[in-house]
């Protein structure tokens, strides 16, 4: 899949959340601050109320007389979107609710060698738990993001696997890539490759993987797995803490490739049997 990495213009929908984050307001506050008709406010609050958005305060008559005044609010406690991150040292998921804040969020560590379906449905039950816990309403989620450390591709397959593990809590559509792809996105739109159209994002972490952005948009390549660089170590090299590590440079898209690609300690091509390294100094998954 590609993604668009230049920001978009704010939908109508956004912009009456962003005004009822404020606080309360009539239909005609509204539509005098967004500056919209009351029938155009209409539709979209009923989208709004449909995602159970918008719910509505009755107050009295500030004179005592007459009829009701109607308050729009945000309803409190809604999650919109839920977010998985596997990685090969982390296990994060989060949830988000229409403003864009977290809600919630578990993580745990993992080891390189575990498999990502084990950890996921960990996740899953444990987020539901904590979200329950919270007195969180779960039945308007719209979307479901999971980042995997592993070549994606076009992801149908994967998502699918993703679907069976999340399909028992959520009835939500899911989106599935890899992890490093997904840091690339993030960063393109709101780190330092901001406004950038063409960019190679790198990730250090117990690897090295990398991203192709090319015309504000993060590229998938004629077989979808564009972007994939997802396991480079370093030759033998002496950390500043004491720790030797070694590698070479290999990608998971397929073992087809490895082997040519990878390098023994000593600079020459290897048979594959190198083990993936974290990087000094690093941060990432």
């Amino acid at each position: 899949m590609e993604y668009l990495t230049r920001p978009q213009a704010e939908t109508l929908e956004q912009r009456i959340i962003a005004a009822l984050s404020t606080g309360s307001y009539t239909r005609a506050e509204l539509c005098d601050v967004l500056d919209i008709s009351r029938p155009v406010l209409g539709r979209a609050l009923d989208g709004l109320r449909a995602q159970g958005v918008v719910d509505h305060l009755v107050d009295p008559h500030p004179h005592g007389r007459g009829r009701p005044v109607e308050r729009l609010t945000l309803r409190a406690g809604v999650v919109a979107v839920l977010g998985f991150d596997i990685s090969r040292s982390r296990a994060l998921a989060v949830a988000v609710d229409h403003q864009g804040s977290r809600v919630a969020e578990v993580s745990h560590g993992r080891e390189p060698s575990e498999e990502w379906e084990d950890d996921l449905a960990e996740l899953v039950k444990a987020l539901a738990t904590v979200m329950s816990d919270g007195g969180l309403e779960t039945d308007y989620v719209t979307a479901i993001g999971v980042g995997l450390p592993v070549p994606v591709g076009r992801g149908d397959v994967y998502a699918s696997k993703v679907a069976s593990l999340t399909r028992r809590w959520w009835d939500a559509p899911v989106i599935v890539d890899n992890t490093i792809r997904m840091a690339a996105l993030r960063e393109a739109r709101d780190g330092a490759g901001s406004g950038v159209a063409e960019q190679f994002y790198v990730h250090l972490g117990w690897g090295v993987g990398g991203t192709v952005i090319v015309a504000d948009h993060v590229r998938d390549g004629a077989t979808g797995y564009a972007g994939e660089l997802a396991v480079a170590a370093i030759l033998s090299v002496v950390t500043s803490r004491g720790h030797r590590i070694r590698g070479g440079i290999g990608t998971r898209a397929g073992p087809a490739v490895q082997p040519s690609l990878l390098l023994r300690q000593d600079g020459v091509p290897g048979d594959g049997g190198v083990d993936s390294c974290r990087v000094s100094g690093s941060r990432g998954g």
